[in-house]
């Protein structure tokens, strides 16, 4: 990705919303995968409270989420036993 000429980025980590700018394939939303990284499903399901800005091509949805919608945020992931 660095070498595509985007600029810098962070990649958000799974159960911990952030706020700003988010671009998340639908695999990635639904499956948990984000770059090479597997995560339980619902890693980030915390984009559900919110309605995507724009889709990308057919499979990146963005999402602008607002400081004051994350302050003190965090989704717990699903308990062992939930699995």
């Amino acid at each position: 990705m660095s070498r595509m000429s985007l600029p810098p980025f962070e990649t958000p980590r799974p159960f911990q919303p952030v706020a700003g700018w988010v671009a998340i394939s639908l695999r990635s939303l639904r499956m948990g995968d984000l770059f090479h990284d597997t995560y339980s499903s619902g890693a980030f399901a915390w984009l559900s409270q919110t309605q995507p800005v724009a889709r990308i091509g057919k499979t990146i949805l963005l999402y602008y989420i607002p400081p004051r919608a994350t302050a003190g945020t965090t989704t717990d992931p699903p308990s062992s036993e939930s699995r």
